[in-house]
C-alpha cells in the first residue's frame, strides 16, 4: 500500500523519548513495513543495510529502535499497530468485495460490474490477498504476534549496553549495579507498569547519568570546578613555598611546616596575618610571592 493514516498524537505518547536520529528510523522502518505488507527482514545487517545504517551512532540507534518497537519472529520482525492496521485494511478489502459481488450478482450485474468493483477496490491495498498471510490464515489475520516473555538482563548485559551508550568503563561499572540494584528492588517496573524492554530504560538511565554528572567519556560536558576561596588560595601558595623551603634549608623556618598543615587555623593565624587588614596590597603581596621574599 502506498498510503496509511498517521495519528500524531498516538505516534507522539509511544515515541516521546525518542532522539531524532532514532525516530527517522523508526519512520522508516514503519514505511517499509506498509509499503511491504510484509513483517521486516530478521536479519538484523541486512535490514541496516537496506535502511543506509553506516555509522556507529546510526548502527546502535537501530538496534534501539528495533529492540524497542518490533518482536522478532520467524517470519521476521513483527510490529503490533501495524499488524493492527493491515489486519483492518485486508477485512474492509475482503467485506467490499463482498458486497460488490453480491450487487453484481443481481438482475443488472452487467451494467453495474464496472462500477461496484471499481468502488470497492478504490482504498484497498495493493495485494488484495495479504503477502504475509497464506489463505487459510485469513479468518485469524486480527490475532497478535506473541511478545517475547521480558527477561531480566544479568549485570554484565547492563553493563555492556552502557558502554555501546558512550558511558566510560567506570562509570558503567557502578551504573550497571544501581541500575540493576533499583529494578530488582522495585520488581523491573517502570512506574505503576512491568517492565516490557530493559534497554529502553537503560537509554533513559544513561540521559540521567549525563545530567547529573556532566561527563561522557570523561570529558567535561559544560561543567565547573568552583574557584578557590581567597584563604584557600593563600593557604595553597603557603604550602608550596614551606614544602620548597622544607627541601632546600631544612632549619631555616619560622615555624615547622606539620603544624602549619595540621589545622586550618594555624594557617590562618601565621600565614594570612598579613591579609586580615584593609589594604588590598598585602593580599597581593602574599598571593604573588613578595611577602615571603621579605618576611620568610
Amino acid at each position: 500500500m502506498h498510503y496509511y493514516q498517521f495519528n500524531i498524537s498516538d505516534y507522539r505518547k509511544r515515541t516521546g523519548h525518542l532522539t531524532l536520529l532514532e525516530h527517522a528510523i523508526y519512520r522508516a522502518l514503519i514505511d517499509t513495513y506498509y509499503l511491504e505488507e510484509l513483517p521486516l527482514c530478521g536479519d538484523a545487517a541486512k535490514l541496516m543495510r537496506t535502511h543506509s545504517a553506516r555509522t556507529k551512532d546510526e548502527k546502535a540507534a537501530f538496534s534501539a529502535v528495533v529492540d524497542e518497537f518490533f518482536i522478532l519472529t520467524d517470519s521476521g520482525y513483527h510490529h503490533e499497530k501495524c499488524d493492527r492496521e493491515l489486519a483492518k485494511i485486508y477485512d474492509k478489502s475482503a467485506k467490499a468485495r463482498a458486497s460488490a459481488k453480491a450487487r453484481w450478482d443481481k438482475k443488472n450485474a452487467n451494467d453495474m460490474r464496472t462500477h461496484s468493483e471499481g468502488n470497492a477496490n478504490g482504498m484497498l491495498p495493493n495485494n488484495l490477498t495479504p503477502n504475509n498471510l497464506t489463505p487459510k490464515d485469513q479468518e485469524t489475520v486480527s490475532a497478535k504476534p506473541k511478545r517475547a516473555k521480558f527477561t531480566r538482563p544479568e549485570l554484565m548485559e547492563v553493563y555492556e549496553y552502557l558502554l555501546t551508550r558512550n558511558i566510560d568503563q567506570a562509570t558503567a561499572r557502578i551504573e550497571s549495579e544501581k541500575f540493576t540494584d533499583y529494578y530488582s528492588s522495585n520488581g523491573w517496573k517502570v512506574g505503576k507498569n512491568a517492565m516490557k524492554c530493559w534497554k529502553a530504560a537503560g537509554r533513559n538511565w544513561t540521559k540521567n547519568i549525563t545530567k547529573a554528572a556532566g561527563v561522557i567519556h570523561g570529558q567535561s560536558a559544560g561543567y565547573q570546578q568552583p574557584k578557590p576561596s581567597l584563604v584557600d588560595r593563600v593557604k595553597q601558595q603557603a604550602e608550596q613555598r614551606l614544602r620548597a623551603q622544607e627541601a632546600s634549608a631544612n632549619g631555616n623556618r619560622e615555624f615547622g611546616l606539620d603544624a602549619m598543615a595540621q589545622t586550618n587555623r594555624d594557617v590562618r593565624v601565621q600565614v594570612c596575618e598579613p591579609v586580615r587588614g584593609d589594604a588590598r596590597g598585602d593580599v597581593d603581596n602574599v598571593l604573588n610571592g613578595d611577602y615571603w621574599q621579605t618576611n620568610g
